[in-house]
């Protein structure tokens, strides 16, 4: 019997084109794409399937725009296939989308958190002179070394997502950021400048995590219906009243998804599924771990084997 975790994507997993097929092929989502554009006063569906790319990337459309797929996502694994999973977690802003999957917060009122939350995430800094980078093949022990030793008072660079075993990503101060990747380069590292100009998951951060913790008190959170893990220790939720405190302490510190799922695999869990665009989680799993499942629902031959292995079992 497979013990299953859904996971959830973050910010970066937009595409033009995402939930196309979702809308096609499975007529009764399309109750959640119309509610999700009430909800949010512009048609954002048609954002997703065939809008201008530069507009579908701006933080406060992002946000909602990969809840809202990833969240559609889950209602058709769970019509279709009648999985149950163990455990939910999501990288980031897909921890709300785990929120929701979970029964803790409705469909509209996530929608509109997260696009409060990318709104206030991006004009909480004023310039393009922050960075993120995600840095790969050094142990996270030299890359945290090498942040602290070149941060000051003034200005940070820090580490804003343990992402894997050999994938990390650093926030900060642009003309910081630049000098850690030129001293992580020299110790073999291979950095990728990330296409955002907000230091996410970083302190520069603490403005927005404020303006966010005053609007979180403006919604109802109800009891879990399954086990989701935080972002900010990789720990489940204990109860509802956690939910703000994590959720607002998330903003401005590191995204603990290694730590997750070492965490969901001591638990047992053997077989990950990726609700939401691309594969990025389901393939860092992939490389990491060779003796546990990983699928993403969004990739054809993935859907295809889900397809094969969970309607078997329903039969």
């Amino acid at each position: 019997m497979r013990k299953i975790s859904f996971i959830f994507p973050g910010q970066g997993s937009q595409y033009i084109g995402m939930g196309k097929t979702l809308y096609d092929n499975f007529p009764y989502t399309r109750v959640l794409f119309e509610e999700a554009a009430n909800t949010l006063n512009y048609d954002i569906g048609k954002l997703c399937f065939s809008g201008d790319m530069k507009e579908l990337t701006m933080t406060e459309n992002t946000q909602p725009a990969i809840l809202m797929i990833s969240a559609i996502t889950y209602k058709v694994i769970e019509r279709e296939l009648k999985i149950r999973p163990d455990f939910m977690c999501g990288h980031s802003l897909g921890e709300y989308t785990a929120l929701v999957c979970a029964g803790v917060i409705d469909y509209a009122d996530a929608l509109k958190i997260v696009k409060y939350r990318g709104k206030v995430m991006q004009e909480c800094v004023f310039n393009d002179e922050y960075s993120m980078v995600s840095v790969n093949g050094l142990s996270l022990n030299i890359i945290d070394e090498v942040c602290y030793c070149n941060s000051n008072e003034n200005k940070k660079v820090v580490v804003s997502n343990y992402n894997s075993k050999t994938q990390t990503v650093i926030s900060g101060s642009k003309d910081i950021v630049d000098k850690v990747v030129e001293e992580l380069s020299k110790l073999g590292a291979k950095c990728i400048y990330l296409k955002v100009s907000a230091p996410f998951h970083s302190p520069y951060m603490e403005n927005a995590s404020k303006l966010l913790n005053v609007e979180l008190h403006k919604y109802k959170y109800n009891d879990f219906e399954n086990q989701v893990i935080s972002n900010f220790d990789a720990i489940a939720y204990k109860n509802k009243n956690e939910i703000i405190p994590k959720l607002t302490k998330q903003m401005v510190c590191p995204v603990m998804w290694n730590d997750t799922i070492n965490n969901l695999i001591n638990f047992g869990v053997d077989c990950f599924i990726e609700l939401g665009p691309k594969s990025v989680l389901s393939t860092l799993i992939k490389k990491d771990y060779y003796d546990v499942e990983s699928y993403a629902f969004d990739n054809p031959n993935d859907q295809k084997s889900l397809f094969s292995i969970f309607s078997r079992d329903i039969i």
